[in-house]
């Protein structure tokens, strides 16, 4: 499995994602590089920024289908 594909499936099981997390859970060091390939990918994904111990960091979400529409983001979900 690709670094992409460890995000995503980890995004869709959890919900969000940090770089802290991503580092220590798969080893990945450019978390935004990933978040950026998935966007592309047409996934909806958000983020946000949180202070903890004086440390600033992105909080990456991504958004479910009712999410994308409630808040008027274009709809790139694939159809089953």
């Amino acid at each position: 499995m690709n670094q992409k594909e460890q995000v995503l499936n980890h995004l869709k099981q959890h919900g969000k994602i940090t770089s802290w997390g991503a580092i220590q859970e798969y080893g990945i060091t450019r978390l935004s590089a990933r978040i950026k390939d998935l966007k592309e990918d047409g996934h909806q994904i958000t983020s946000r920024r949180e202070k903890s111990n004086g440390k600033s960091f992105a909080v990456y979400e991504l958004q479910t289908r009712q999410q994308s529409q409630m808040f008027g983001r274009p709809n790139h979900w694939e159809v089953a």
